[in-house]
């Protein structure tokens, strides 16, 4: 019965309202961060939290339309009364400084570039050579040999990260429907 009605998402709600204090409050730093870091923007200003757990108060009065990954900046848009979460990804550099790997299979020539060893030319080569269907597989493009691919395998993934935040409310699936 209670799986029914969300008890996670209801026990997820009653954490971020705990948490709302916390809202206005600066995050720690990036070197802090070593986990999944995700940015906030509140006018013009950005700030890096560890996790999507002080940021889940507003993301529960304003549901974003794009599931929440590492590497990502959301922020709250009020527009004629409504509020939602527009969620924007970090350039590369800045996702490859704080730990969180690139998208083979989707990553641009020039956010490939961002990562140290892959020069502009290589960079091309890997998109030409898409799809991947595993880190292994980048050894066919040429100039990328099993040691090359080894130094690059930390910064490069295939696939986005996992959400940490669904897109939408997860308050939705705590409703109760009648069958």
């Amino acid at each position: 019965m209670w799986a029914r009605h969300g008890v996670g998402a209801l026990a997820l709600a009653m954490v971020a309202a705990l948490g709302q204090g916390r809202l206005a409050r600066p995050g720690p730093t990036s070197a802090a961060c070593a986990g999944q870091p995700v940015g906030w923007r509140q006018d013009g200003v950005t700030t890096l939290h560890c996790g999507v757990g002080e940021l889940a108060g507003l993301l529960l009065r304003c549901p974003p339309r794009a599931p929440v990954r590492a590497g990502v900046v959301v922020e709250a848009v009020v527009e004629g009364g409504r509020c939602h979460s527009r969620v924007d990804a970090l350039p590369a550099a800045q996702r490859l400084a704080r730990g969180v790997p690139l998208d083979a299979n989707g990553a641009t020539v020039d956010e490939l570039r961002a990562v140290s060893g892959l020069g502009p030319a290589l960079a091309a080569r890997v998109v030409a050579g898409r799809p991947y269907a595993r880190l292994a597989d980048l050894e066919r493009v040429k100039g990328l040999g099993p040691v090359r691919r080894a130094r690059l395998a930390p910064h490069l993934s295939l696939g986005p990260p996992p959400p940490l935040w669904p897109a939408g409310s997860p308050l939705d699936a705590s409703t109760p429907r009648r069958p």
